[in-house]
């Protein structure tokens, strides 16, 4: 039972053991059903069994979820705004001290914000973690997260408290191609105006992910670089500058500013935008 919130509950549990043993190895097989239509599998082997705390037992196994829905299962609150549907296919390994975790992660209907909706395309995300199982702790040695043929990696730490997994995590994307990335931006809650759409252009940025998973801070440079935004003409829905038109788009040499977002607020700071057809902007 989990020290805050609803427990967890699974249905249809089988877990298969063959030559059981105190003092050595020995294989396993756990299926269960999980809330919301997914399925789980881990089969390996386990052993010796450590006595005085079963959970630090040594074991070597494969794991697959098959449509997990965290909302559903009550690992993420509906209120955050977070969803997907997850697949996964990871090998573990622990030697009862350190727990190490790699595999690929397909979330269809990735949604990462309150204001966002659903990416119209699964993600694909390969990832190395390892944990710490006596400090309840852990570091994410890679997390690349593609897109079309590029991917932004997160790296750093985290640790396990009783009412949050509290992040300390790293988040590079580098010229990332616009093109490519644009189908996420729903996701994270970015609305373009009606009927228009990024044409071009790199997006590069460095991120600082801190605090409670479920009430994180985000913060650090974005840069955008050489993009249009087509079907909006930004001057003609400035008052003043309505004679600027631009044929429907809207040109952007650069913009880049550092971002400071929280649950309580967004801050934009260091603005530095370029935007020929109309002009220059600094500021906050």
């Amino acid at each position: 039972l989990p020290a805050v919130g609803a427990p967890f509950a699974y249905s249809g549990v089988n877990l298969t053991v063959q030559h059981l043993s105190l003092r050595s190895s020995f294989p396993f097989d756990l299926s269960a059903k999980l809330p919301g239509d997914g399925t789980l599998s881990l089969k390996g082997t386990a052993g010796p069994l450590n006595a005085k705390n079963a959970a630090n037992t040594p074991f070597q196994a494969t794991l697959a979820l098959k449509h997990f829905d965290p909302v559903a299962a009550g690992a993420v609150p509906a209120s955050q705004g977070i969803s997907m549907v997850v697949d996964l296919d990871a090998q573990m390994a622990s030697d009862g001290a350190m727990l190490t975790s790699s595999g690929k992660i397909q979330a269809a209907h990735l949604q990462l914000a309150r204001t966002g909706s659903p990416a119209p395309r699964p993600v694909q995300i390969d990832y190395a973690i390892s944990n710490n199982l006596a400090e309840r702790t852990g570091r994410a040695k890679d997390v690349a997260i593609h897109t079309g043929s590029v991917a932004a990696h997160v790296t750093g730490g985290y640790r396990m408290t009783p009412q949050a997994v509290v992040l300390d995590l790293r988040l590079a994307a580098p010229n990332l191609p616009i093109d490519q990335l644009q189908a996420l931006l729903p996701a994270a809650g970015i609305s373009l105006p009606t009927g228009s759409q990024l044409r071009g252009g790199t997006l590069t940025a460095n991120l600082a992910i801190t605090g409670p998973a479920t009430a994180t801070t985000i913060a650090g440079p974005v840069e955008i670089d050489n993009t249009t935004l087509a079907g909006f003409d930004l001057g003609s829905r400035i008052e003043g500058l309505k004679l600027f038109k631009s044929g429907g788009g809207t040109e952007i040499q650069k913009l880049s500013a550092t971002i400071n977002a929280s649950p309580q607020i967004t801050q934009l700071s260091n603005l530095d935008a370029n935007l020929p057809q109309i002009g220059t902007a600094t500021g906050g």
